[in-house]
């Protein structure tokens, strides 16, 4: 599989969830979703900001003090599997922050990243993503960080192999019911 020379770029504590993890009633969760405001060049490997997330984690999630400070490495690729236009709701950020789909987000954390958009809200949408661990992942020489909020990747060749999904196929079908139930009263369009 080829990957974009774009990146995925984003927040640490986002990064942190998809990909280790996070215990919610001592059971380890993984987050699925990003909010988007424009479609994207998948498949793409994640990277991160190197500046702290300007978004208010959740009570639950802001303990771990040292989410921002932890390494990752380049090892993870992010395919989109599905795309849900919405209205931009608290109402359905409450729920989606708090039964599993997003829950090291405060509420407020998504509302304001598209309240403060300079997109037309018509674009705005959740991208259910399936992440994957490659073989062989990059290295921090192999990525340009271009900007605070763009990485590309340098190395000319960009073939990665899929060592496996980070989320096994049966939660992911559990996450993607979640997530199409909870969206269901705000959709403006579903693909």
């Amino acid at each position: 599989m080829e990957v974009d020379k774009m990146c995925l770029k984003i927040d640490k504590p986002n990064a942190y969830a998809m990909i280790i993890g996070y215990k919610k009633h001592h059971i380890v969760n993984h987050q699925s979703i990003w909010c988007a405001v424009k479609d994207l060049p998948y498949p793409m490997l994640i990277t991160f900001n190197r500046s702290r997330t300007p978004y208010l984690l959740s009570d639950n999630f802001k303990h771990n003090k040292n989410i921002e400070d932890v390494s990752l490495e380049f090892r993870y690729i992010a395919t989109v599997d599905s795309r849900y236009f919405i209205k931009n709701d608290i109402k359905m950020w409450e729920v989606i922050c708090n039964n599993g789909l997003f829950d090291i987000w405060h509420p407020e954390a998504p509302f304001t990243r598209f309240d403060k958009s300079k997109k037309d809200p018509k674009n705005y949408q959740i991208q259910l993503l399936r992440i994957y661990e490659i073989e062989n992942p990059f290295h921090e020489s192999e990525i340009n960080n271009s900007s605070s909020r763009i990485d590309h990747i340098i190395k000319e060749s960009r073939h990665v192999k899929i060592k496996r999904p980070v989320i096994n196929d049966r939660e992911f079908a559990s996450i993607k019911n979640l997530l199409t139930s909870s969206v269901k009263d705000y959709l403006t369009f579903y693909n």
